[in-house]
């Protein structure tokens, strides 16, 4: 139950999106720029008691993400094209699909469970080099607890880098504040009303195109260009890096800057606030 109730800490952001999301951020470095979405496709959550049979005993409002997208930049240049979505994977598929494209190839790595920071059996690591026609599979290095059932492998490398004083190889609390802080950040954007994102400016209030020129936007990247190729299965891959001149986000009544002062004067959070989502319901951002 408390993983849909937002004030008890742990849910699909707070859990699953860090613990997957902390290696990315441990490969690539900290974000530079991002943008994201913490949507809620299913708003009322049925509880049931497995004693009876899985008797619907509740139905709880959830205010907790189950959908989590984001795209940015990290410091080191590299781009990011994230999703989470708290749902059975698709039979046949992989838990998790990880690609990391580069100049001269391209490394894939898949996995049953979407959790593969701390269950990683049956991970695969794939390397394709686009000089030739196929990739080949990597494997990983073996170790003493190798043969050890998850998650006691992971657990059991983390005391071993502890006792040798490791402390490159595990998360301080100095770090899982940073972690969290991006957390608290990403829920903040979300608690706006704005609920996916900014508002497409190319369409009008009826649905039909706005006849805009290609120029900028006010609230939008301005001066920004970019190239893009689309490959066959139809993602973006961006081959010149975006520099925007001018980024401006705006709150609830258009301040260009959100604080959580100006958003608590929107009413975003308050249980009794204009904005408080657990009342109007349905698939928009979350309440804090």
């Amino acid at each position: 139950k408390y993983i849909v109730v937002r004030k008890a800490g742990g849910n699909s952001a707070t859990i699953f999106f860090l613990h997957s999301f902390n290696c990315l951020l441990e490969t690539f470095g900290e974000l530079e720029a991002f943008s994201s979405v913490m949507g809620i496709e299913r708003p009322r959550m049925n509880l049931i008691d497995l004693k009876q049979n899985g008797k619907v005993v509740e139905t709880i409002d959830k205010d907790t993400p189950d959908n989590i997208m984001l795209q940015g930049r990290f410091k080191s240049g590299a781009l990011v094209n994230y999703e989470l979505r708290s749902a059975a994977q698709f039979p046949g598929e992989p838990g998790v699909r990880w690609t990391i494209q580069g100049d001269k190839g391209e490394v894939l790595v898949t996995c049953p469970s979407g959790m593969f920071d701390i269950n990683h059996e049956g991970v695969k690591i794939q390397f394709h080099d686009m000089s030739k026609d196929s990739a080949e599979t990597i494997d990983l290095p073996s170790d003493s607890l190798a043969d050890l059932k998850h998650p006691a492998q992971n657990v059991g490398r983390l005391y071993e880098a502890y006792a040798k004083g490791e402390s490159d190889s595990y998360c301080d609390w100095k770090l899982a504040l940073r972690r969290h802080e991006l957390i608290e950040e990403m829920f903040q954007r979300g608690d706006g009303s704005k609920p996916f994102g900014e508002k497409a400016s190319y369409v009008t209030k009826d649905g039909s195109s706005s006849g805009s020129s290609t120029g900028a936007s006010s609230g939008s990247i301005q001066g920004s260009q970019a190239e893009v190729d689309a490959d066959a299965q139809g993602s973006i891959l961006a081959d010149r890096e975006v520099k925007p001149k001018e980024i401006t986000r705006e709150a609830g009544s258009g301040n260009t800057q959100t604080t959580v002062e100006a958003l608590e004067a929107e009413g975003f959070g308050a249980s009794s606030g204009k904005n408080d989502l657990s009342r109007n319901g349905g698939n928009r951002d979350l309440a804090s």
